[in-house]
């Protein structure tokens, strides 16, 4: 799906030659482009946590999410040189083309997870035992683990957090750069290029800082951090005087951003293993796409009636949600005895 709809975007007609069309087919094909990224960045996570044991685990999923976060600086990079040097954006689509064609001959050569090969294992055991009669195992309470409700509460409410942070940082303060300082569409590009270089340095930070501290620690610590500035974010941007002031305050939000790394595959070890997949697809979907119609209409009419003061009635609920999530992971991992993080024998060695 990622690599045929980046060749069409990247022969795409313009609008001057087939009109309307274009930028249907430009729709049709970012609406592809979410259901493949979705896919892939959930699926890579899952496959990584069953396949490595922590404290490693931690750091390397999150590694994922840092690859993703360089396409998105690397977009805007690219989108900054297509703005102010009339750089051909077509090139991005065909390079991208072309990583989506090796990923997809790469993944055809992996293997099961160990996690997974045993919990099929499993299956393959109570099939033996029922003298292969297939009812018998589908009654497997492997197959048939129930999926808690409380848990994937937490998880959606987790997942909430990235999608309205990233809202009021790139959108919310990308309209305070034109509005309040004049800037045009290439320098707020540009800016929310800086801004994403600020978020990938944190997420490069907590996935080193996650191989010797728990990654619900360090997602306390942010949630934290992350309270007290929107405590007073309003009232700082009413007082901003030059755009540097605000660039520290889009900066510092994109910095201490309320997602879910590195704890993602905390989180997917309390999901039963053969629904691990579909459940966090589709918490990942709703959350965005209820954020995503929540942000758009929502900030915009907060503040229209209240000013800046109406993104804490947005962001307060949110910080009060994704500390409910927290404390309920942090209450599984302490009930299966992994919230001190320990070293691996290896590491040790």
């Amino acid at each position: 799906m990622m690599a045929i709809s980046c060749l069409v975007m990247a022969n795409l007609p313009t609008y001057e030659q087939i009109g309307i069309a274009s930028s249907w087919i430009m729709i049709i094909c970012r609406i592809c482009q979410g259901f493949s990224s979705m896919g892939e960045i959930v699926g890579a996570e899952v496959y990584v946590t069953e396949a490595v044991k922590p404290p490693a685990q931690y750091p390397i999923v999150t590694i994922i999410a840092i690859f993703s976060i360089v396409g998105g600086t690397a977009a805007l990079g690219i989108a900054s040189l297509v703005t102010s040097y009339g750089f051909n954006w077509r090139i991005a689509f065909w390079i991208g083309a072309g990583v989506a064609i090796i990923s997809t001959a790469a993944r055809t050569t992996l293997r099961e997870a160990p996690d997974f090969i045993a919990a099929k294992a499993k299956i393959q055991k109570a099939l033996a035992k029922a003298d292969g009669n297939e009812e018998s195992s589908e009654n497997s309470p492997t197959i048939n683990e129930a999926v808690n409700k409380k848990t994937i509460a937490a998880l959606f409410a987790i997942q909430c957090g990235w999608p309205i942070c990233f809202y009021f940082s790139y959108i919310h303060c990308g309209g305070m750069f034109k509005d309040f300082f004049g800037y045009t569409s290439e320098q707020v590009i540009h800016q929310n290029f800086l801004a994403s270089m600020a978020n990938l340095l944190g997420y490069i930070a907590i996935a080193i800082l996650s191989y010797k501290i728990h990654p619900l620690k360090i997602l306390q610590t942010k949630l934290a951090a992350y309270s007290i500035f929107i405590l007073i974010c309003p009232y700082l941007l009413y007082h901003i005087d030059t755009p540097f002031e605000l660039c520290l305050i889009q900066s510092f939000s994109m910095l201490f951003i309320l997602s879910t790394n590195p704890a993602m595959s905390v989180l997917y070890t309390h999901l039963p293993i053969f629904k691990r997949f579909g459940c966090a697809t589709m918490v990942f979907a709703i959350s965005r796409a209820l954020m995503a119609i929540l942000t758009s209409f929502g900030f915009t009419y907060l503040e229209r009636y209240l000013g800046h003061w109406g993104l804490l009635v947005v962001m307060a609920p949110l910080c009060l949600c994704f500390a409910f999530g927290l404390h309920h992971f942090a209450k599984l991992e302490i009930e299966a005895e992994r919230y001190r993080q320990k070293k691996s024998p290896v590491a040790t060695a």
